[in-house]
């Protein structure tokens, strides 16, 4: 009975000694051992010591296997290989592995999918809704991580796309991925229509262009339609455009009609409208270079427009130099004014207007047009019975004066002389020859000067196919030897080309 009562005390004071140390806050759980674990919060922080207020080291990610080399006060003792350095965790954040579990005993990656799959070109972009990537371990533990990293191609045409998710542990120097497949859709349209207001007119070699051009798109799927406006169209790839089915280049369109096809997305969404190229045509004329002279004569009336050069400017916006003679001259030069005068220039169509003076002429010199007799005998008077003296005028005209008047003239010796007549200011003068006989030696068609005529009718004489009388055959004895043969007739054919004196020397 004593024993049994010792026994019940001894449990009872074991009870009271519990409670005591339960009541004091101290509770002798089975100890943490030093061992490998894995983190299994999200992340825990590294500290220097184990007070809980140690300065931070860095941060443990979730899924981090960690060799425990110690355990005190609920904190477990690690040393990093990534930064050389060791220091403490809470052991509450970590759960014990087996010696199998590694850090790098990742075996794979499992990616949950997301919640779409499906999405439309050029709208939407890659949602992650509902995805979750799992690391799995060789013991086929599975830890969700969140610290992965995605490629995503861009959804910019149609077609399944491949995601990727790519997951490096922290410590680890292996790295895994998994990759999953995505649908890429056409837009929903039911139809196009090409609106707005783009030019439907050209001239040929004109630049052929799409200003002004709207587009409305249509959709299948009830969202509103869209109006894209011709600075959306020519930034927005998604629009093509081809003439006659072909794609535009640099070369002009042909004369006649053409069909423009907008395409959107993809050929079958498209819309068509007519444009039309026409032959250019001038649409105006304008002087590039006057002329060199801007005034004519009353004398005259003539033009000069030499050195005036035209610019015809097309509805193409090209441009043509043209010479004033490929154009026609409107001006009736006979009704021409003193002063200023209004020329029309035209071409194709188009015209220009360009302005002359009419002036008066001046004279500026004069010139013996005929000079009359040029043959005397010695000490003859002068004969001006056929002469002919004309004014010179700046106007480049020439017109017969009259009140001219002899200033020199000399027969007194035999020989060439100068005879000199003036006009006013002005004078002019020729030459006369002067001889015993009043007959230029060799001039047997007296006609006052030496010809290679001159030289044929001797020479026919002297063989007798002609026969020269009077004073044509006096003339005809050029070399005053009393015969008349072909030593005559060579010595005119030489004064006739300036190889002899007109006058022998023996006149």
């Amino acid at each position: 009975m004593m024993r049994n009562m010792k026994k019940y005390l001894s449990f009872i004071l074991f009870l009271i000694l519990v409670g005591a140390l339960l009541g004091c806050g101290i509770f002798f759980a089975t100890a943490a051992e030093p061992g490998l674990y894995i983190v299994k919060a999200e992340k825990t922080p590294m500290l220097s010591d184990v007070s809980g207020f140690g300065d931070f080291i860095c941060d443990v990610y979730k899924g981090t296997v960690l060799e425990v080399s110690e355990v005190t006060a609920d904190y477990g003792h690690i040393y990093r290989n990534s930064i050389s350095a060791d220091g403490w965790v809470a052991m509450s954040d970590l759960k014990k592995i087996s010696d199998e579990y590694a850090e790098d005993n990742i075996v794979r990656i499992e990616v949950s999918l997301p919640d779409k799959l499906t999405y439309i070109v050029g709208e939407e972009e890659f949602d992650k809704t509902g995805m979750v990537v799992y690391a799995v371990y060789a013991n086929n533990d599975r830890v969700e991580v969140t610290d992965y990293t995605l490629y995503v191609p861009i959804f910019q045409s149609i077609g399944a796309k491949t995601i990727t998710v790519w997951y490096k542990p922290f410590n680890s120097e292996k790295s895994y991925s998994e990759s999953f497949t995505v649908s890429v859709e056409k837009i929903p349209i039911k139809n196009i229509i090409a609106e707005g207001s783009p030019k439907k007119q050209f001239v040929e070699a004109q630049d052929f262009v799409f200003d002004g051009l709207t587009v409305r798109v249509q959709y299948l799927d009830g969202r509103p339609e869209r109006i894209f406006s011709w600075t959306e169209i020519a930034e927005n790839s998604d629009f093509t455009f081809t003439v006659d089915g072909k794609i535009p280049n640099e070369e002009p369109l042909a004369l006649g009609k053409h069909t423009v096809t907008v395409s959107y997305m993809y050929p079958e969404y498209k819309t068509s409208y007519e444009i039309e190229v026409l032959a250019s045509q001038p649409e105006r004329l304008e002087i590039l270079t006057a002329p060199y002279i801007d005034s004519f004569y009353s004398d005259t009336r003539q033009l000069d427009l030499t050195g005036l050069v035209l610019r015809v400017i097309y509805n193409n916006g090209e441009t043509k130099s043209v010479g004033y003679r490929e154009c026609e001259i409107v001006f009736d030069v006979e009704a021409a004014v003193l002063g200023k005068n209004t020329v029309v220039i035209r071409y194709m169509g188009v015209e220009t207007e360009l302005e002359l003076n009419m002036l008066e002429p001046d004279m500026i010199g004069i010139e013996v047009g005929e000079p009359g007799r040029t043959v005397y005998m010695q000490g003859a008077l002068f004969d001006g019975a056929n002469t002919v003296v004309n004014g010179i005028y700046s106007s480049g005209a020439k017109r017969e004066i009259s009140g001219w008047e002899i200033y020199s003239f000399d027969t007194s010796e035999c020989g060439e002389h100068v005879v000199e007549l003036r006009y006013g200011a002005f004078s002019a003068s020729y030459t006369i020859y002067v001889t015993a006989s009043g007959h230029l030696p060799g001039d047997v068609n007296a006609d006052g000067s030496i010809t290679s005529a001159d030289a044929r009718a001797i020479l026919r004489h002297s063989v007798g196919l002609d026969s020269l009388t009077g004073s044509a055959l006096i003339a005809a004895d050029r070399n005053s030897d009393g015969t008349i043969d072909a030593a005559d007739a060579r010595l005119t054919l030489r004064a006739a080309v300036g190889l002899e004196p007109v006058l022998p020397s023996n006149n």
